[in-house]
């Protein structure tokens, strides 16, 4: 399992949570998915976790339940919105937990507000809906 150093590599997915709803049946991504909570407490960053083959599961059971599922936005993508990044932040339960950071903080000013929208519009039209692989199944032995 690939667990973040410092940096993400630009070819690496970013996979945001959001509801079934806010993905159009042309797979379009809702701006709402990247869009900061009002009462600021996304000022951090919005939180992400890089898709990696050996946290598939993990990320399944976060992400894909109870009328939800993952999008996806590629990390080169994000960073060519100067000055977004994503930096890692990981956390016990799932260390590939990431933030998108550079979003201005919407509750501050009006001005912040209709940056965090631009920002948001720009990411969503350039995610899509993510498609978990088949679970893993446990390796079984043939016994002769």
């Amino acid at each position: 399992m690939r667990v973040l150093t410092d940096h993400i590599a630009g070819s690496s997915k970013a996979l945001r949570k959001c509801r079934r709803s806010d993905v159009k049946a042309n797979g379009q991504v809702s701006k709402s998915v990247f869009m900061p909570r009002a009462e600021g407490q996304d000022r951090d960053g919005l939180s992400v976790s890089i898709q990696s083959n050996g946290f598939n599961d993990l990320h399944r059971q976060r992400f894909a339940v109870d009328g939800r599922q993952a999008c996806s936005i590629t990390v080169s993508v994000v960073r060519e919105l100067n000055p977004l990044d994503v930096v890692p932040d990981p956390m016990e339960d799932d260390p590939t937990h990431s933030l998108i950071v550079g979003i201005p903080d919407r509750s501050l000013s009006v001005e912040n507000l209709a940056a965090a929208e631009q920002f948001a519009r720009q990411l969503a039209k350039r995610a899509s809906p993510f498609t978990f692989p088949e679970e893993t199944a446990a390796p079984t032995s043939a016994i002769v």
